[in-house]
């Protein structure tokens, strides 16, 4: 059994991001898990949880489902110093490879930016997109001199914790060079 407080905040236009918050629910071994839809909250409710669980799913092309969108505001305000923070999100890597789950980083942008903490993993072997990719390629390039190479790693962003390390269990490539040797790398891990 996990101890702490949990929330799990979500919308779902469709249901199918409820489905997956509700498995979320069952699956999980966890005595304090409060699940909330997003549209229904306040920002003291982000802050009173000891660990969040974020579902959202990304709407047409690249943006938050309106739920989500109504309350963006309000979610770039919080201060999330200290949280450790997983995110789930839904989207059409078919009809929409250029945005696939784009809603994920929006969310994780700004959480990052106020002082949280991503954490958990997921491979993204066997999904088709683009477009995010070469975007952020674009701003890491923008600032870099020129020549520059990159690391690609199919890593998880909490690899160091207090209590685990999950260094170098992971995929890494190193001095990697252009957006198309990026994209390469990435459909291999």
């Amino acid at each position: 059994m996990i101890n702490g407080n949990f929330g799990l905040i979500y919308s779902s236009y469709t249901g199918l991001t409820f489905d997956i918050a509700t498995t979320i629910d069952k699956q999980l071994d966890v005595l304090n898990l409060e699940v909330l839809e997003v549209s229904s909250i306040n920002s003291s409710d982000f802050l009173r949880f000891d660990f969040l669980i974020l579902g959202v799913p990304t709407w047409f092309v690249g943006e938050l489902e309106p739920d989500w969108d109504d309350y963006f505001p309000d979610f770039e305000k919080i201060d999330f110093t200290g949280k450790d923070i997983a995110i789930f999100g839904l989207g059409d890597q078919y009809g929409y490879p250029d945005n696939f789950v784009d809603g994920i980083g929006i969310l994780a942008e700004v959480i990052i930016k106020n002082g949280g903490n991503i954490i958990g993993y997921w491979p993204n072997k066997g999904y088709d997109f683009n477009k995010s990719i070469e975007e952020g390629y674009e701003k890491l390039i923008k600032n870099s001199a020129k020549g520059t190479t990159f690391a690609v790693r199919s890593s998880a962003t909490a690899e160091d914790l207090p209590d685990a390390s999950f260094a170098g269990q992971q995929e890494s490539f190193l001095n990697i060079h252009g957006i198309e040797n990026i994209k390469l790398v990435l459909s291999q891990i």
